[in-house]
């Protein structure tokens, strides 16, 4: 079960997202949270960094999946 969590927050990514033409055109920042529910257990009893989770790569996921856009609405992305 996974009973630990991991946030990312306020990881600011730069896009051409939104409903209007000039949304599109022009683009804006966009501040994006990410929270993990993981199971660190075994990282924890063997000190073993290969069982945590490797942070930039979580943050480089995020990035790709942002700048895959444009898109005209956030419930594009992936949730669960």
């Amino acid at each position: 079960m996974a009973s630990d969590r991991i946030r990312l927050r306020n990881m600011l990514l730069y896009g051409c997202h939104g409903v209007t033409p000039a949304e599109r055109a022009v683009g804006r920042p966009f501040e994006v949270d990410v929270e993990l529910a993981v199971d660190l257990s075994p990282a924890a009893g063997t000190d073993d960094l290969g069982a945590t989770i490797d942070y930039a790569a979580v943050y480089e996921t995020v990035k790709r999946v942002h700048d895959e856009g444009p898109t005209t609405s956030w419930r594009r992305w992936p949730d669960g």
